[in-house]
């Protein structure tokens, strides 16, 4: 990212980046609407700024019908496999 564009981020943007760097690459069937952004145990609003030192984590609603354990390891063995020879 361009610094300007760092200093833009909100959790929708991010969010929106994870599923176009990951959900539909790696063909991962979870709606985009159902990830979230959470700073600590607080889930973020779609317009809060990310600021570079938030601990942040991708949260995943029960509409997905997978935990974030499950699409943690699903993403790692699809990534995995691409680059294996």
């Amino acid at each position: 990212m361009v610094p300007a564009e760092r200093a833009a981020l909100t959790a929708a943007h991010l969010r929106k980046r994870f599923a176009e760097l990951y959900l539909a690459p790696y063909e991962v069937g979870v709606d985009p609407s159902a990830i979230g952004l959470a700073a600590g145990r607080t889930l973020l609003a779609p317009s809060a700024r990310v600021a570079p030192s938030d601990r942040l984590r991708f949260t995943v609603s029960a509409e997905a019908r997978v935990t974030e354990e499950e699409l943690l390891e699903l993403l790692r063995a699809r990534i995995e496999r691409r680059f294996r020879p």
